[in-house]
């Protein structure tokens, strides 16, 4: 499919790249390309070919400290494919994801992915928030657990589809995506694993870090719903 997976990693997270990489190798569709932005501490010591099993792989080396929406967009701006898929380096793909998303792109903008969680210690079938502008002020409700996965056209009304400068952009780049009128569609069966990594930047953190997220998704909520009167 003309599509690129797209992440990033910093902090620790390349340790995870093989079991990233390798749900991707396992996808029934394979994708066009992937694109790793490597950020500070980043831990991956894996060195890979330009091509692997006909995917195009690119590594980007980023030294300097940025928000995750700017090396997210780094990696945007590094894809050549039609649709972009992120997902974060610590979760996987399940083999069906790529073939789902492709059976849905002819009637859509956005794909919404259903996936598995592990939740008060059993695993669940969680859904991707679709956003609307009637959601967007009551995003206390729709937008404060785990952002999911979403499949995106890399451009729309020829506008390049990038994230805020945040260290939060999941939610404001879904945003985005409901502001400008992209038609979305979900996916039947689930298609990605959630957070590997348990300790992670989605999973624990500090009562300024939860403060600060619960900051940005508000900023950007309002922001996209004064758009879109």
């Amino acid at each position: 499919m003309n599509i690129s997976i797209i992440t990033i990693a910093y902090d620790g997270y390349g340790q995870y790249f093989s079991d990233w990489f390798g749900s991707i190798l396992k996808q029934k569709t394979k994708p066009k390309g992937v694109v790793v932005v490597l950020s500070k501490k980043h831990e991956m010591v894996r060195v890979m070919p330009e091509v692997v099993e006909g995917i195009k792989v690119n590594i980007i080396y980023e030294p300097e400290r940025k928000s995750m929406g700017e090396l997210r967009n780094i990696a945007i701006r590094n894809t050549t494919t039609k649709w972009i898929l992120s997902v974060d380096i610590d979760d996987v793909l399940l083999d069906n994801a790529i073939q789902d998303i492709k059976k849905l792109s002819k009637e859509a903008d956005a794909i919404a992915l259903r996936y598995y969680k592990k939740f008060n210690n059993k695993i669940e079938v969680q859904r991707t928030p679709i956003p609307s502008k009637e959601t967007y002020l009551k995003w206390k409700e729709s937008y404060c657990g785990a952002s999911g996965y979403l499949a995106v056209k890399k451009k729309f009304k020829r506008e390049l589809l990038l994230c805020e400068d945040t260290d939060f952009p999941n939610f404001p780049f879904m945003f985005k995506a409901g502001a400008l009128g992209m038609r979305f569609a979900e996916t039947v069966r689930p298609c990605a694993v959630y957070k590997k990594r348990v300790d992670g930047h989605g999973m624990l953190g500090t009562v300024e870090q939860r403060k600060e997220a619960r900051v940005a998704i508000e900023k950007y909520a309002r922001k996209y719903y004064n758009e879109t009167l």
